[in-house]
């Protein structure tokens, strides 16, 4: 992947700034390439219609009933996340543990 990186006219990534600014900065030490951040592009798809579950709103009444501003943490693997169960498991017990709302 880094020879094509290399061979590219650039690279672009579905992020921003704030977001990875030392990972950013780290890529663009190890490519020669321009590093682009165009983030973040899941705002301006439109939802998949083939999806084969109905998409879940359950929690949006739970969010709004939350009284103080940026009171809940937003958890996400990602899509290319590996990790067991144990440690799935751990994650929310901890949260959890530490009186962190979470979803």
């Amino acid at each position: 992947m880094a020879e094509t990186i290399q061979a590219s006219s650039g690279l672009i990534l579905d992020s921003f700034e704030e977001l990875e600014l030392t990972k950013l900065a780290e890529c663009r030490r190890c490519f020669v390439v321009p590093v682009f951040t165009v983030g973040s592009f899941h705002n301006h798809s439109v939802a998949s219609s083939s999806s084969l579950l109905p998409q879940d709103r359950s929690s949006i009444s739970w969010l709004d009933s939350q009284n103080k501003l940026n009171s809940v943490l937003y958890v996400s693997f990602g899509r290319l996340s590996i990790i067991g169960e144990a440690q799935f498991l751990e994650i929310p017990r901890q949260l959890a543990n530490g009186g962190h709302c979470f979803l």
